[in-house]
């Protein structure tokens, strides 16, 4: 808080010290100076000359030569007054608070009522921060003068700088009772109505100002700053750009519309405005890090590390700008140059918060991961017309895998797998398992063109150990089986092509699943942020049969714009031998509790599905919830359950819980180094 607060003082003393200097940007004091010089050619000893040549080149931002012209005065004529308060004016626009304090506490001793020496020190005493003792003294002068109008306008301002509002208020509502169209008065009011949080009582009083200075860039500015922190964007960014417009020398006018335009996606307008803030302000280093963030967000990668690396050729200490280029690389899947310049960045501020929590995200993104898979799954199935129990299935899972990540989209993944199937049947009087069943698989994912086409496939072999009275397999007891696919994607454009194999299997001595193998392509489209749309289309070719069978299906995703933690979907499907029709309707939930630690989510579908093999129509409720949270940065627990009930021709009620942990192999995670932010 002392640092924020030494921060604001020092703007707010460095504002008030241009409003008092202003006159050098309006008005022309040479001709004045001059006049005074003159007089004190052919009268070198005359006071009243000297301060007033000390007033001109104070008002002309002369510091230094006012205060050798005061000096002279006090040293002619000790103990002048106007030339004391000078003086201690001139240290106080110099920042050189405890000379001026001294000298006005010095003429106070003398004439305790003098208001102009009262008015002065407790000017100092607010740009100090030392509020309480500004105020006091303030009062003390509008008890000598109830109309001082400096007084009350500094005592209005001190006040919203110590948090009191109210009073704030009461005091500039008394000197707008008598003057309503007091501009300073009322820019002291919207500020009090801004900093109080106010926004709309701000924007009244900044409109009032505009009725009286139509041109007023301040204003503007004022009111579109209130309305970004009401929320109001697009009415925050249209006086921006009036401002702009009016002020079209002044980059950081266009810097900020340059932020509004980010947050509202108008990247391009976003980059053009920080173009035209760094041509306004070559040497600010904050515009080339935001336009380098700009162009990462356009795709633009060469565009974004050139900017970027021209701040740092500015200002090699800013810890921001290697934090850009930090986020660059990791985005783009260069991890080892992300670390790298995240590093750079708390070599200069080890406290900057992006980079330690991007150095940490890309470390444990690049890290080897183990998981840890149990899925317990339990199926019922019931005689339609008698509700009578006929089978119970139980089936055990427990996997392990592990993966090695080289960079963005390249994976290796390395899988062991065991299954128990168990059964109870009515009509067979057994209760047994009926098989073991062991997997080795190896994954690779790899991109392979420009990041837009990626490749992913996986290899299956696996070994049964099962009862033969229920499964009859061709040559031995393993089996060979995978998948591969190719992933184009671009902007809003995602398209899947893919091919997997299962394998022959002979069960009950009777009933044949032979070899399968699916041919598959699938794309969807964003419409919008809120609106996409998927169809797929698979070809399943059964060989040992020789038949197969084709699956068409659609699908509308639409997630609330008012509530976008919930996705709205339909899903329409036709399989063809067997002659299935499937509409669904979907609600999927998601959202983040426990300071965004949580993870939940909810997804519900009703199946309404008219199958050709029983001649009817069958609904099937399916709820699955899934949580996930992170035991520590290295660990991760998941919970996956899924509960599904049929009503209709085939009744049948199945529910399978699965949990898997997650240890992330990142030695800095696993030994506690990376600091906690809060």
């Amino acid at each position: 808080m002392g640092k924020i607060r030494a921060q604001r003082i020092s703007y707010l003393v460095l504002l008030l010290l241009s409003l008092c200097l202003q006159s050098v940007h309006s008005q022309d004091f040479s001709s004045e100076i001059d006049k005074y010089k003159k007089e004190l050619r052919n009268h070198p000893n005359n006071v009243e000359a000297i301060i007033q040549l000390a007033r001109a080149l104070s008002w002309s931002g002369r510091l230094d030569e006012s205060l050798e012209q005061y000096k002279k005065a006090l040293k002619l004529q000790p103990g002048n007054v106007e030339a004391e308060i000078g003086l201690a004016t001139v240290y106080s626009w110099q920042k050189k608070f405890p000379e001026s304090i001294r000298i006005y506490k010095k003429i106070i001793e003398k004439y305790p009522d003098n208001v102009d020496a009262l008015v002065g020190l407790g000017r100092v005493y607010s740009w100090q921060g030392n509020h309480a003792e500004s105020i006091k003294i303030l009062k003390q002068v509008i008890r000598l003068d109830p109309d001082n109008h400096e007084a009350l306008v500094s005592l209005g301002r001190v006040q919203s700088w110590d948090k009191k509002y109210k009073e704030s208020e009461t005091t500039y509502q008394k000197l707008l009772a008598k003057n309503p169209k007091d501009v300073e008065v009322l820019r002291g009011l919207a500020n009090t109505y801004k900093w109080g949080e106010r926004y709309t009582k701000g924007i009244e009083v900044e409109l009032k100002i505009l009725e009286i200075q139509p041109k007023d860039v301040d204003s503007q500015l004022s009111i579109g700053y209130m309305y970004g922190q009401l929320g109001a964007i697009k009415q925050s960014i249209h006086w921006y750009e009036k401002a702009a417009k009016l002020a079209p020398e002044r980059g950081d006018i266009q810097a900020h519309l340059g932020l509004l335009y980010s947050h509202t996606a108008q990247v391009d307008s976003a980059a053009n405005a920080f173009k035209k803030a760094i041509t306004l302000q070559e040497r600010d280093i904050e515009n080339y890090i935001a336009l380098g963030r700009v162009y990462s967000w356009q795709n633009k990668m060469e565009e974004a590390e050139k900017t970027l690396k021209k701040a740092i050729e500015i200002n090699p200490q800013s810890a921001g700008a290697w934090a850009g280029l930090g986020q660059l690389y990791y985005f783009n899947g260069m991890w080892d140059k992300s670390i790298y310049h995240y590093k750079r960045s708390l070599q200069i501020d080890p406290g900057y918060v992006e980079s330690i929590q991007g150095l940490k995200r890309v470390n444990l993104l690049k890290a080897p991961t183990f998981t840890s898979r149990y899925n317990h799954f339990i199926n019922t199935s019931r005689d339609a017309l008698t509700k009578e129990l006929l089978t119970k299935e139980y089936v055990h899972v427990l996997s392990n895998e592990g993966m090695y990540k080289f960079a963005l989209g390249k994976a290796i993944e390395l899988r062991y797998q065991q299954a128990q199937y168990s059964r109870w049947d009515k009509n067979a009087a057994l209760r047994d398992y009926v098989y073991n069943e062991k997997m080795g698989s190896v994954r690779l994912d790899y991109p392979l063109w420009k990041d837009q086409l990626l490749f992913s496939g996986r290899y299956d072999q696996e070994l049964f150990d099962s009862r033969p009275e229920f499964y009859a397999f061709e040559d031995h007891h393993l089996f060979s089986a995978g998948y591969s696919l190719l992933r184009y994607e671009k902007g809003p454009f995602l398209s899947v092509v893919s091919f997997s194999r299962e394998p022959d299997v002979k069960i009950l001595q009777s009933l044949d699943v032979d070899s399968l193998l699916t041919y598959g392509i699938s794309s969807s489209y964003d419409f919008t942020e809120n609106l996409s749309l998927i169809g797929s289309f698979f070809y399943q070719d059964y060989q040992g049969r020789r038949r197969s069978r084709n699956d068409w299906k659609g699908v509308v995703n639409y997630r609330l714009p008012f509530f976008k933690q919930l996705e709205l979907g339909y899903e329409s499907e036709r399989l063809i031998r067997p002659n299935v029709t499937i509409h669904s309707a979907t609600a999927r939930l998601t959202d983040r509790f426990l300071k965004d630690t949580l993870l939940l989510e909810v997804f519900y579908r009703l199946n309404s599905e008219n199958h050709s093999e029983n001649f009817g129509v069958t609904n099937k409720n399916y709820l699955e919830l899934f949580a996930s949270f992170p035991l520590k940065d290295w660990i991760i627990f998941n919970t996956d359950t899924t509960y599904q009930f049929n009503k209709g021709v085939d009744p049948e009620k199945f529910w399978s819980f699965r949990n898997y942990v997650t240890f992330i192999l990142d030695w800095d995670a696993i030994r506690g180094k990376y600091p906690q932010i809060k």
